[in-house]
């Protein structure tokens, strides 16, 4: 099973995606969380494909899944190699514990998260409303636990701008 990070943004654009566990990303030469080394940034990458149109979408290396309470950051490429002035143009933390998610997000929205059977993307498995918590922080929770007995697909979307992240767990 994969874990995927999505950033909706315009398209024809090079994004790329980095992992943090605190403010330590993980290495990808060396499959590991280490401390933040500027010569490093082009081994934080994780290559991400625009796929339909202003969705871009990669994978989370299954190593950095071994935290609990990942940041996920969407770049915006600027010039032709990757660098750490690339803006962030997208990002969120998931925290999976106990069947519960975390997600972070501007204050103030009304949030959903939605499940979906891998094999039938068209059935609805679940769909719990994410609660503010605490209210102002961004940081949205669900409050009972996702049905996890089969892999699914996932989406997180906004009673005004629609989906705003989507995944695989």
């Amino acid at each position: 099973m994969t874990t995927e990070m999505t950033a909706i943004y315009t398209t024809g654009q090079t994004l790329y995606g980095v992992v943090l566990y605190g403010i330590q990303p993980w290495n990808n030469s060396t499959s590991a969380f280490e401390t933040y080394n500027s010569a490093n940034w082009a081994d934080y990458v994780i290559a991400m494909t625009e796929s339909p149109p202003e969705t871009y979408t990669g994978t989370v290396p299954v190593g950095a899944l071994s935290q609990i309470g990942l940041i996920l950051t969407s770049h915006l490429m600027v010039g032709a190699t990757v660098a750490i002035t690339d803006p962030i143009v997208a990002s969120g933390e998931i925290i999976q514990t106990d069947q519960t998610m975390q997600f972070g997000f501007w204050t103030g929205h009304t949030l959903t998260f939605n499940s979906y059977a891998q094999n039938a993307p068209a059935t609805l498995i679940q769909s719990i409303a994410l609660t503010e918590t605490p209210a102002g922080s961004g940081i949205y929770k669900t409050s009972t636990a996702i049905a996890l007995a089969q892999p699914i697909n996932f989406t997180i979307t906004d009673s005004v701008l629609g989906v705003v992240g989507t995944g695989v767990m």
